[in-house]
């Protein structure tokens, strides 16, 4: 650490706001004319940093001026910010263009004058104009000045940083160099940022610093556990350290596999904390599966990350699919016609994910991380069910499918039933028949538990009655198996299964029952606000969090997405007569 940082740690910070830059002098014609693109690596004080979205030059001139590229940070005024223009061509590495570097004092007080970058190659007289406010009680940025929805978008942008600050905190901690699991948390957390702009990678990458920093959180007490993960762990911070440094980490034909790498590493978080948790049972458990040992599936996972590791580098896409390993039971024997037994409960077909529903890359972004980080979190008490509130139009179906689609890359989409007004044969009774014939094909192992319920009872697989439906099919096969990450079930459209009438039962099934289920299932709920439904939300308790989806703005920014229901709109607040 410089005199100079040092000196600055004892400084007060203050909280400022990145509202974006422009870069002016790029030649319009000549060797900058080409499909190139160009992107701006921010600096804070010589550790914290993130980067802007891509752009092409136009007519000489770039601007990052939208919401998605505000970003608050903390910091004394003396610390120095670093703006770095960087372009990438069709083909070839990263270039760097110009680099410069200003107090942040500095950066303010220029107001809207514009500074020469320096180390300029091209020999262009180019200028950036940076847009910095401090925020405080009269910002635009207040607490008290924003609405609900941009609060909340702040809340997880924050949390985005306070993130990065944890790992900061882990890596003054280690004293004698750090340790694996320090490195992987700080590669990780980088790729994460690096990522936020790229829509094929930044899910995944999100969900991955989700899954590890959740699960490390639960390991850390524990040294014999990390000692006999290790291996797994020094094989993930090698391929994140290569990864932080490839050139090839901004080419569009490799993103499918970075895609790839971070589901990997999310499975692998998975498979660490399902150990972690409970390591007798567990090895006991891979045992039965014909896996050998925790090593055994240790390695098999290296194994793949060597291949995934090989697809980044040379653009291939030869592994499309990710090692795994979802549900172990203790049920070792399978009747011989359970197949047929569960084939004899009756399913609606239609009514499950369909991909051409999902949202367009860029939206709806901020509503889909909250979602993603909630169904990803091994963090304790995590609720169960989250339920998204919403009038008509709002896309809630759009994003429901959006999220099936994220999960049933990782395998981790249990089952997805959408209810229609259109579809009479979509009804209450049709709901949890669906989701344990999904459940049963997807994993024989759920199978498995599946025939100790059945067991001289074969009459419950045409069972009318909601509540013995979720005691046979979910509940009871639940207590036979140890899910490794999280499963994921989605029910859509909730207020059109029927009249208020029909769908009783159901809506007390789901406020009263899920909760009785293992942490690892996640449901998804999306409905209108109808009356009963509402009414119905205060009996979950802390296993839901409900939440109020807000209609699209026409510019389409995502910042604006979800509002907690701590305090329900008028209209519904009306209907709970609060």
């Amino acid at each position: 650490m410089s005199t100079e940082q040092q000196q600055n740690q004892k400084l007060a910070k203050q909280r400022y706001v990145f509202k974006g830059a422009t870069v002016q002098g790029l030649p319009s014609s000549g060797m900058l004319q080409s499909e190139a693109k160009y992107w701006l690596q921010i600096i804070v004080d010589g550790k914290e940093g993130w980067c802007t979205r891509e752009l092409r030059s136009k007519e000489g001139k770039m601007e990052w001026s939208l919401g998605t590229d505000r970003h608050v940070f903390e910091q004394v005024s003396t610390a120095k910010v670093q703006m770095t223009l960087c372009k990438s061509n069709t083909v070839g590495p990263v270039v760097l263009v110009g680099i410069v570097e200003l107090p942040i004092h500095t950066w303010m007080t220029t107001g809207e004058d514009l500074v020469a970058i320096d180390l300029n190659q091209y020999g262009a007289a180019l200028s950036i104009q940076l847009v910095l406010r401090q925020a405080g009680e009269n910002s635009e940025t207040s607490a008290a000045a924003l609405d609900p929805a941009a609060q909340h978008a702040m809340a997880v942008k924050q949390q985005m940083e306070q993130s990065k600050e944890a790992v900061d905190r882990l890596m003054d901690r280690a004293t004698n160099g750090w340790s694996a699991w320090e490195l992987l948390l700080a590669r990780v957390n980088a790729m994460m940022i690096l990522m936020d702009t790229v829509p094929e990678v930044q899910p995944y990458a999100k969900m991955a610093w989700t899954v590890i920093w959740t699960t490390y959180v639960v390991i850390e007490p524990y040294k014999d556990r990390q000692d006999e993960v290790k291996p797994l762990v020094e094989k993930m911070q090698g391929v994140y350290e290569f990864l932080l440094s490839a050139q090839e980490l901004r080419d569009q034909a490799r993103m499918g596999a970075l895609a790839r790498l971070s589901m990997q590493t999310v499975e692998c978080g998975h498979f660490i904390y399902a150990y972690a948790n409970n390591p007798n049972d567990f090895r006991r458990l891979i045992l039965t599966q014909a896996l050998s040992s925790v090593a055994a599936k240790i390695d098999e996972y290296s194994k793949m990350f060597d291949g995934l590791l090989f697809d980044f580098q040379t653009g291939h896409q030869l592994r499309l699919q990710i090692a795994s390993t979802r549900i172990l039971t203790y049920v070792n024997g399978l009747y011989s016609d359970m197949d047929v037994r569960v084939r004899k409960i009756p399913y609606t077909k239609g009514a499950g994910y369909d991909p051409r529903k999902s949202c367009l890359p860029g939206r709806r972004s901020v509503l889909l991380d909250d979602i993603t980080g909630w169904a990803s979190s091994h963090a304790k008490d995590t609720p169960l069910v989250y339920v998204l509130v919403g009038s008509a139009g709002t896309g809630k179906s759009t994003v429901a499918h959006t999220i099936a689609a994220r999960f049933n890359h990782l395998n981790q989409l249990g089952s997805m039933f959408c209810f229609s007004r259109t579809e009479p044969n979509r009804t209450p009774e049709n709901t949890f028949r669906n989701i344990v014939r999904d459940l049963s094909d997807r994993w024989p192992e759920y199978r498995k538990a599946l025939s100790l319920t059945f067991d001289g009872r074969a009459a419950l697989a045409g069972t009318n009655d909601v509540v013995q439906q979720f005691d046979t099919f979910l509940l009871q096969p639940a207590q036979y198996v140890t899910i490794s990450g999280t499963i994921i079930i989605v029910i859509d459209a909730l207020d059109e299964c029927g009249t208020a009438a029909m769908r009783e039962k159901l809506l007390w099934t789901l406020s009263h029952r899920l909760k009785d289920l293992p942490p690892a299932f996640r449901f998804l709920i999306t409905t209108r606000g109808e009356t009963d439904i509402i009414q119905s939300l205060p009996a979950y308790g802390s296993s839901a969090l409900v939440k109020y989806m807000l209609q699209m703005e026409d510019d389409g920014e995502p910042n604006k997405d979800i509002e907690k229901c701590d305090i329900l709109p008028p209209k519904y607040r009306e209907k709970l007569q609060l």
